[in-house]
């Protein structure tokens, strides 16, 4: 029988439902370029990463910038509420993102793969005020450092 079980990559000792800072990123699929390949993607993600509040209104997004092939943005969780985590929050935008563009596949037969997530996210608890201003000026300066990301595909 495979063993094929996931270990979860978030630290042990932090309760990810306490109000804080986090700055996340979200990559696509095997890294590709599916927010400038599909204009209409794009604006799918950045919509409802702006809405995501409507679900949790705990929660409020700082900053964020969509890149070709991954999102950055700072969430802030105002106000502890039962059985909100960040893993929650990041699982339904995901999940929101996939079901909306599935549509426009369907209704406007747009040759592409519905799965456009990688799996998991990455996270960083902001500790302070110049770890937050740190990280507003990563995300405004990304697009213009866009050739030089680790995520480009000339980088690798």
């Amino acid at each position: 029988m495979l063993n094929n079980q996931r270990h979860s990559i978030r630290r042990q000792l932090v309760d990810y439902s306490r109000p804080n800072y986090f700055f996340v990123t979200i990559c696509t699929l095997k890294h590709g370029y599916y927010f400038e390949k599909y204009p209409e993607l794009e604006k799918i993600a950045q919509k409802n990463l702006l809405e995501i509040y409507k679900y949790f209104e705990n929660i409020e997004i700082k900053s964020w910038v969509i890149m070709p092939n991954h999102i950055h943005f700072i969430i802030a969780i105002k106000y502890q509420v039962k059985e909100v985590t960040l893993g929650k929050i990041i699982a339904v935008y995901k999940s929101i993102v996939v079901v909306r563009w599935l549509k426009v596949i369907k209704n406007h037969r747009v040759n592409s793969i519905g799965s456009i997530w990688q799996r998991n996210y990455f996270e960083h608890i902001i500790r302070n005020k110049r770890e937050l201003d740190d990280y507003i000026k990563y995300i405004e300066d990304n697009p213009k450092n866009w050739l030089n990301d680790s995520y480009h595909v000339s980088v690798k």
